[in-house]
């Protein structure tokens, strides 16, 4: 119905056939210690306010956190295996979320995506994450207004940072190395009018 809320504590799901968890028309949802693997679609948020805590969210097919047009916090967590065409650790598109202190690892596209459409605009503090071994860019933004990310370490993925479209961001204090690929191998690259 949306405008509920509730919390999922210190559970697991796995093997669905569909989305793990999934959170819409302006709900609150707190989701912690908790593990969601294997199923077709992590946790999807749309105009709701999600609060992600200490939790694993791996394995299975697109993006394990995928948040659209969302506010709240991922913080203390896993994102992890992610496979397929948009096979992320999360994927961004609008709203405002602080991403602090996580884990994007082993994803088969990229470790973090955030996105701004026509008609709305993410933005964010993205800070003190390990985003790593992702088989594209650890993080990818794309025509994004206002993003900050500091002190994140950014490692051993095929291409560090991207920023692509009409991007506007604030990188401070992260560490990008060990960019692994020989054609898309930048530590950061700026594309368009970023």
């Amino acid at each position: 119905e949306g405008g509920e809320s509730g919390a999922v504590t210190r559970s697991t799901i796995s093997g669905t056939g569909g989305v793990g968890i999934s959170v819409f028309g302006g709900s609150q949802l707190t989701v912690s210690d908790s593990t969601i693997q294997g199923t077709d679609g992590g946790i999807d948020g749309y105009s709701s306010n999600l609060q992600v805590l200490n939790s694993t969210i791996s394995g299975g097919n697109g993006p394990r956190l995928y948040l659209y047009d969302c506010s709240g916090t991922v913080e203390g967590s896993t994102l992890s295996q992610a496979t397929g065409a948009y096979g992320d650790g999360m994927e961004l598109i609008g709203g405002s979320v602080s991403i602090l202190r996580n884990v994007f690892e082993n994803n088969q596209r990229f470790g973090l995506a955030i996105y701004s459409d026509t008609d709305l605009s993410a933005q964010g503090f993205f800070a003190r994450n390990l985003i790593r071994n992702n088989s594209s860019s650890g993080v990818y933004i794309s025509n994004t207004p206002a993003v900050r990310l500091a002190a994140n370490m950014i490692l051993d993925n095929s291409r560090g940072v991207r920023c692509a479209g009409t991007t506007a961001g604030v990188l401070v204090n992260n560490t990008i190395a060990r960019s692994t690929s020989p054609d898309l191998g930048d530590g950061l690259q700026v594309a368009g009018t970023s």
